[in-house]
């Protein structure tokens, strides 16, 4: 899956990560795209959709979500603002975005992953006891433990 942006690692980390936290539908991927493009991408929304394939309002939606749980900062630039990376101010204004955890992006992430691993070893484990093979000594000593007594 490619992301607009030239951050394309920390994006695939953050789309994971979404999808771990139970987002669905359109969600991660447009948290993924935003992250794409760095610490301050200021995409216009119908941008943001049209390269996601979805509905402008969908994205206004998952915005919303994303600033209500603090992943997000929103705030609007002025007229003849330069944008962070542009060369000249837009004409409309800007709406710009700073996506605040981007630095515990990969930490949430290798967090994940270890949690993810430590519950397939607990599985495993688990499986693994429930058909927990003996070895003969073992067997010996147990029945020596319940042997009557003489």
């Amino acid at each position: 899956m490619l992301f607009g942006g030239p951050f394309q690692a920390e994006a695939k980390k953050a789309y994971a990560l979404a999808v771990a936290e139970g987002w669905r539908g359109k969600g991660p991927t447009v948290y993924a795209e935003l992250v794409s493009h760095g610490k301050n991408p200021w995409l216009f929304q119908s941008t943001i959709a049209e390269t996601v394939g979805c509905t402008v309002r969908t994205v206004q939606r998952w915005l919303r979500r994303m600033r209500d749980e603090g992943l997000l900062q929103c705030w609007r630039g002025k007229k003849k603002e330069v944008p962070p990376g542009a060369t000249k101010p837009l004409k409309c204004g800007f709406s710009n975005r700073a996506v605040t955890l981007w630095h515990a992006i990969g930490e949430r992430f290798e967090a994940l992953r270890a949690e993810l691993a430590a519950k397939a070893q607990a599985k495993r484990d688990a499986r693994r006891s429930r058909y927990r093979r003996y070895t003969a000594g073992e067997i010996d000593r147990e029945l020596e433990k319940t042997k009557p007594p003489d």
